[in-house]
């Protein structure tokens, strides 16, 4: 194998390597900046912390009867405010 043709696999393979790394380090700055897009838009969705501190869930709906006996609930979801003390 003379000098020139061992050059040439050496360029070539050094090309190669530099392109892996490059496209290695682009998808890893893309993905990067992927998540701190969502991170930011999630940050922004979430709701006040003093919103959280004084949550009231829904009430369901009560019917009563004229003397002031529950006959029946309705609301699609039914749920019930724990005190952060009880965990």
């Amino acid at each position: 194998m003379t000098r020139q043709a061992r050059n040439q696999r050496r360029s070539r393979l050094v090309r190669t390597l530099k392109f892996g790394l490059g496209l290695t380090l682009g998808l890893g700055l893309a993905a990067a900046l992927a998540l701190a897009y969502w991170v930011q838009q999630t940050w922004l969705g979430l709701p006040a912390v003093d919103s959280l501190a004084h949550y009231r869930p829904a009430q369901p709906l009560g019917i009563f009867s004229a003397d002031g006996v529950l006959l029946g609930e309705y609301d699609a979801e039914r749920r019930e405010l724990v005190p952060l003390a009880v965990w």
